[in-house]
């Protein structure tokens, strides 16, 4: 990938190299196949009246997207699409009921159906009311809502479950991610009940159709789901099924954790989640927080903060009648429970004002102490009477003599403050310059809020000129909303850093060259404090000559160890690493964390900082074991001084996510940048530039897993809020610019990644030159473009002279060349050159091996790669040598991503397998191979893709052949069966 933004130090991780390297945004696929011959519906295209924007999420058979329609009105909707190669009639039935479901129900806390029709490929879709929310858990979590607002706001769930309740319907999959929050105009929490999918009719059917559950099916998510409902014979699933999965939902909101953990649950068999949902009690939610208290401190603390208690705080709370009510509604007998949601409701409403639970007991103890709290103001004040008469005298005596005490402070603290100002009396004129030039030319120089300045004087003086024209008020809003449009256009923060650079920065450095020769030491800190004003706007190479200059003053006047030295020394080691110096920012970097140590101690937080930015360094060259104990050691450090809130220590925390990622460590990597952007985002909002890195590094992973529709939402935001900031030639612009690029690309839009990849290549090469490592990655990104377009011999002469640029900025062995060595093998591949892709392909393979290890997922493509080509050249016994091995790592890398990678593998393994097949034992072996293949390029894309039809023609072959050679053993009968299957799609 590009990188990550530039507090992060421009982190950049290796890429899996399947024919790019944008880091994992791999888009040119190694089978030659391009582009997919029936092209499915996507992202840009027209659905009846509706044009797709962008992809929102998937479900078990449908995929919803964000769509808009222009005509006879604008609208925006989430539209809902039958995933291909799911349109059985069961689905179809469930789909439409679905539908049925949402039209007959009409709550401003249900989503809405609009419109629905067939696409023209002939699969349903329907059009439902937009949600522009978030999980109600997140939502509730990311503005550190109290108790007492998330009951109330659970309450609005209860009411809109009890209508869909009234109308007949269960929801049967009540969640998280089915009642979205979200801030209404009034600022508000509001929520809708989202994804009736599994919703079951209670009186009549919901459509035509009947619909069938599969024997043994389990219809929901098991975390949240009723013991009736977890056995799928019983056959008595009812409203208060739901109102138990509220109940479970309720305990989420308050504890910040489901009873029972889902990742242990899902590790179980199916036997096992009956047995625990219909037999084991779920923990009280006071003992859940008390298990997780002493299990992960860390976690206890996050869930605390997030509803602004302290842990032991929430754990007394939660011991009140208040974990009652979670408990009653999730009774394993159902007639024990709220006998509905609005009973469940009305419980909620009981505890926030003070009222006898139905949940509590019925003792008159329990309801005279809550006559007592509903009424504790005139209680406490009674009590507060006879409390001031008994304290009066006590509290005048100490009053008295906490005055004599301050007199004498007072006295002590004058003598200090008298001693300080002789002392500093000697240096009161360096630092008045330092400080009236600082003040005059650097103070609150905000490149947004001088673009947004700027823009806002610029349109009220065109106002004003409007004023002194001859123009009826109409004319003259139509001039000035022209204006506004125009203006709007402009990106204000690069105008605005053009005219801070001419008009401010030149100037200053003028003065520091005529006004203070006499003064080297306030020169020297004025030099500092431009190179960071320029490095903070993104001119890195005019920072680097004054950080410089400053340097070598101080080495000069202060010595080479003096703490004000080393800080300049490691800003010019940043801005060397930042224009791929990359010899010279390593030299420098080990020089000031040896000196730092030495200076400082090694705890000090000077000397972590130096010490993080090495182990980034580490990074950026491919040395991932050594960023690993770098920045785990630096992470344990700023933790131990700062504290896990500190900027830095979260700076540090996300680089440590990139690193896992780039070992191979995905689950470590997601949890890391997760906790890292979800306190930046507590702690310095949403939009400052190290939150907004957080989010690069989130999409950095996204991308990595396969799931690119959701990456590419963040980047988009990010790209805008990114340019809103800093202007368009930022560092964090350029490469937020060039990974939005790539992901448009490996989604195969690529007339529209084409400029995309343009403007970020030539902003790279005009900033940081063409030799940068940057440059020379997007050009292998533009390379690889070229290549999908057709233009192979162009695209070969480039990848050539990005390997020979690589090689020689970062090392043949470092993870961007690597990739770009198996993006050349590919290419040749295409172009039928097998020898030279066969050398090319081995030479990556061996390097990612030596460098990563063989269950890598690089390392694991690299050697997909190898093993299709050598089926290609018919080295069959070899490529099964090769790749028999790899499928339980291949699995465990990307079963939760991109899937199409097992799918080649099973591929090119059962070509092998088949060619090599002797025995039944054999061949009944290669068949599981392909049609596993098969069933895996169906699910991502449907029958009709070409790798689907290239297994089942393989099958197809294959049972024909031995169909001849073993008769009577049904092969006839299966290759007519998959021959069939191809002439249909065809």
């Amino acid at each position: 990938m590009t990188t990550t933004p530039p507090e992060e130090t421009n982190e950049r991780s290796p890429d899996e190299g399947e024919g790019t390297v944008v880091g994992p945004l791999h888009f040119l696929e190694q089978d030659g196949s391009g582009a997919q011959e029936d092209r499915l519906e996507g992202v840009g295209d027209e659905v009846g009246p509706y044009r797709l924007l962008s992809e929102l999420g998937e479900g078990g058979f449908g995929t919803v997207y964000l769509a808009e329609r222009r005509h006879p009105f604008v609208q925006r909707v989430a539209l809902k699409v039958v995933k291909p190669g799911m349109d059985s009639r069961a689905v179809i039935a469930r789909f439409e009921q679905e539908r049925q479901a949402l039209a007959v129900m009409n709550h401003p806390g249900i989503a809405r159906v609009l419109d629905g029709g067939l696409t023209d490929r002939g699969r349903p879709y329907f059009a439902m009311e937009y949600v522009k929310g978030e999980p109600i858990t997140d939502y509730c979590d990311a503005r550190r809502l109290s108790l007492d607002d998330r009951l109330r706001l659970f309450e609005k769930a209860c009411e809109a479950v009890q209508h869909a309740h009234l109308k007949g319907l269960i929801h049967r999959d009540l969640k998280p991610t089915n009642v979205l929050a979200f801030d209404s105009e009034g600022g508000v929490p509001e929520l809708k009940v989202i994804d009736f999918g599994v919703a079951k009719a209670m009186s009549q059917p919901m459509t035509e159709k009947t619909v069938f559950t599969e024997i043994g099916q389990m219809i929901g998510t098991p975390v949240y789901m009723s013991p009736e409902q977890a056995d799928p014979g019983a056959g008595d699933v009812d409203t208060r099924s739901d109102v138990f999965s509220l109940g479970v939902l309720l305990y989420e909101l308050v504890v910040g954790a489901t009873p029972f953990d889902a990742t242990e649950l899902r590790a179980k068999g199916y036997g096992e989640i009956q047995r625990i949902l219909q037999e084991d009690d779920p923990p009280s939610p006071s003992a859940r927080i008390s298990t997780i208290t002493t299990r992960d401190g860390e976690l206890s603390s996050r869930i605390a903060r997030a509803r602004g208690l302290a842990a032991r705080e929430l754990a007394r709370e939660l011991r009140s009648e208040l974990e009652w009510i979670p408990l009653m509604a999730m009774r394993k007998e159902p007639q024990l429970r709220y006998q509905t949601a609005l009973e469940f409701a009305a419980d909620v409403r009981n505890y926030l004002e003070g009222r006898p639970l139905v949940a509590g007991p019925e003792s008159t103890r329990y309801r005279v102490r809550k006559v007592l709290r509903r009424n504790r103001g005139l209680v406490l004040g009674t009590a507060a009477v006879g409390l001031a008469l008994l304290l009066g005298l006590g509290l005048t005596t100490w009053q008295w003599r906490e005055a004599v005490s301050e007199r004498a402070r007072a006295v002590r603290e004058a003598q200090r403050a008298d001693e300080q100002a002789r002392a500093v009396r000697d240096r009161v004129a360096d630092l008045e310059a330092v400080s009236a030039f600082q003040a005059k030319m650097l103070r609150g120089m905000d490149i947004r809020q001088a673009g947004a300045t700027l823009a806002a004087d610029l349109r009220q003086r065109y106002l004003d000129a409007l004023g002194g024209v001859a123009l009826t008020e109409e004319e003259r809003a139509e001039r000035a909303d022209a204006f506004q449009l125009a203006l709007s256009r402009i990106n204000a923060a690069g105008v605005a850093a053009g005219v801070i650079d001419r008009s401010i920065l030149e100037r200053a450095l003028a003065a520091v060259a005529g006004d203070f020769d006499e003064r080297p030491l306030v020169a020297s800190q004025l030099l500092a404090a431009l190179g960071d004003v320029y490095s903070d706007i993104g001119l890195s190479r005019e920072a680097l000559p004054l950080l410089e200059r400053s340097f070598a003053q101080r080495v000069e006047l202060l010595g080479p160890d003096h703490p004000a030295t080393l800080q300049v020394g490691a800003e010019v080691a940043s801005e060397l690493l930042a224009l791929g110096r990359m010899e010279e920012a390593e030299g420098l970097l080990m020089e000031t964390l040896e000196r730092r140590q030495r200076v400082s101690g090694p705890d000090d937080r000077s000397t972590i900082v130096v010490r993080a930015n090495l182990g980034r360094f580490w990074f950026e060259m491919g040395r991932n074991d050594e960023a690993l104990e770098v920045l785990t050691g630096a992470l344990d450090g700023m933790r131990r001084v700062a504290g896990d809130e500190d900027p830095e220590t979260l700076s540090v925390l996300s680089s440590l996510g990139l690193v896992y990622q780039a070992l191979g460590r995905p689950d470590d990597a997601d949890r890391v940048v997760r906790e890292a952007l979800e306190l930046r985002e507590r702690t310095l909002g949403a939009t400052h530039p190290d939150t907004l890195a957080g989010k690069g590094s989130l999409g950095f992973l996204l991308a990595e897993r396969g799931r690119v529709a959701e990456a590419e939402r963040i980047y988009r935001d990010l790209l805008g809020e990114l340019r809103r900031i800093h202007g368009d030639d930022h560092p964090a612009v350029r490469d937020a610019l060039g990974n939005l690029a790539a992901l448009v690309a490996r989604s195969g839009r690529l007339e529209e990644a084409e400029p995309l990849f343009r403007e970020s290549l030539e902003r790279t090469r005009r900033t940081v030159g063409p030799e940068h490592p940057d440059a020379v990655l997007q050009e292998g990104n533009l390379a690889t473009l070229v290549a999908l377009q057709g233009k192979n011999e162009e695209a070969l002469e480039m990848y050539t002279a990005v390997v020979e640029r690589l090689t020689r900025v970062l090392g043949e062995e470092h993870p961007t060349t690597i990739g770009f060595i198996d993006s050349t093998g590919a290419l040749l591949r295409r172009m039928g050159r097998q020898e030279e892709a066969l050398e090319y392909c081995r030479r990556a393979l061996e390097m990612r091996r030596a460098s990563m290890g063989a269950e890598h997922p690089a390392t694991l493509v690299s050697t997909c790669n190898l093993g299709q080509l050598l089926v290609d050249q018919g080295a069959h016994r070899e490529a099964v040598e090769l790749l028999d091995g790899v499928g339980p790592a291949l699995r465990a890398a990307f079963e939760d991503g991109d899937r199409r990678r097992i799918g080649r593998w099973g591929l090119a393994l059962g070509r092998a397998q088949a060619e090599l097949a002797a025995t039944a034992e054999e061949r009944a072996e290669a068949v599981r191979t392909l049609e596993g293949a098969h069933g895996i390029f169906a699910a991502a894309g449907g029958t009709a893709v070409a790798e689907a039809r290239d297994c089942a023609a393989l099958l197809a072959a294959f049972h024909g052949l031995w169909s001849t050679t073993a008769p009577g053993e049904g092969h006839g009968e299966l290759a007519g069966r998959w021959s069939a299957l191809v002439g249909d799609e065809d």
